[in-house]
């Protein structure tokens, strides 16, 4: 009876041991994977948090730069409408390749006047130079642009009051910038914004100058 009695309570006290021991295990393991789920959640949170204001603060740069670039092209061609100077089409297509070149974020420079002959000769006034420089009405208004292949030169759009900017800059009086959107350059879609400002003659709306900026990263 002492033996089977003694057997009997050092299995009941190994039992109780056991359970002891693959509780606190058990209750260990739970605390650990916790603590590790909510580390790597706060971890992610911090890394997510810290990644959006980098794009914000990179994002703000690049429109903070592009800005500076569109109101020294505006103040060129301003002075030039302001004192009914023309200007030159090589000249001016050599300029805004050398912008787009130096400046990564810019993916296109453009202008849209009501009446281009303020700047620019009519295209038979300017023989030899290329088709995609002109309008179907013999206006110089080409679009300075992106391509698969590097910068290149496409016509560009018609003076259209009713287009957002075009009418934005008039509306504002000001520099205006549109909500971003989504736009296909060298054949890849890309999300982008475009910032324009107004040109004036006698103190009167006649166009405005802009630039595509890129807000991918």
């Amino acid at each position: 009876m002492l033996k089977s009695e003694k057997g009997s309570f050092g299995n009941k006290l190994l039992v109780k041991v056991l359970g002891t021991t693959i509780l606190v295990f058990i209750v260990t393991i739970f605390f650990i994977s916790k603590y590790s789920y909510e580390t790597a959640q706060n971890g992610a949170e911090s890394y997510l948090k810290e990644m959006a204001s980098n794009y914000a603060s990179q994002v703000k740069g690049d429109i903070d730069r592009s800005l500076s670039i569109v109101k020294t092209l505006r103040s060129k061609f301003q002075e030039a409408i302001n004192h009914n100077n023309k200007l030159g089409e090589k000249e001016t297509i050599a300029m805004l390749k050398s912008v787009l070149k130096d400046n990564d974020e810019l993916l296109g420079l453009w202008w849209s006047l009501k009446d281009p002959g303020l700047l620019y000769d009519v295209k038979s006034q300017s023989e030899g130079l290329p088709e995609s420089w002109y309008s179907k009405n013999g206006e110089f208004s080409p679009y300075v642009t992106r391509g698969k292949e590097g910068i290149i030169i496409q016509t560009g759009s018609d003076y259209n009051e009713e287009n957002g900017w075009i009418k934005g800059p008039k509306e504002a009086n000001k520099e205006f910038i549109t909500k971003p959107y989504v736009f296909p350059i060298a054949g890849e879609d890309m999300l982008m914004t475009t910032i324009a400002m107004p040109l004036y003659k006698d103190g009167k709306y006649i166009g405005v100058i802009g630039a595509e900026v890129a807000l991918d990263t």
